[in-house]
């Protein structure tokens, strides 16, 4: 994988743009996010540039927080 350099924001905010994303009414898939943030002007409502939405900075994060929520979801389904 190639090096990403600092950018100027957190993941969380770049997180807020995926599930604004999802809650649309024209999801678009990771990749796309670029051109999508850009046309509704999320990059400028957030202060963030729209090249840090790439699916290579974003994968990564989305799949911590997917793994994070399974072993919630288990642990709650274990003590209930």
């Amino acid at each position: 994988m190639e090096h990403r350099p600092e950018i100027g924001c957190s993941y969380g905010t770049l997180a807020q743009v995926v599930i604004i994303n999802r809650l649309s009414f024209e999801p678009q898939p990771l990749y796309a996010l670029k051109a999508w943030a850009k046309l509704h002007g999320l990059d400028r409502f957030l202060g963030i540039d729209a090249a840090w939405l790439d699916d290579d900075r974003l994968e990564p994060g989305i799949y911590k927080d997917v793994r994070s929520i399974w072993l919630f979801q288990a642990v709650f389904t274990l003590h209930s």
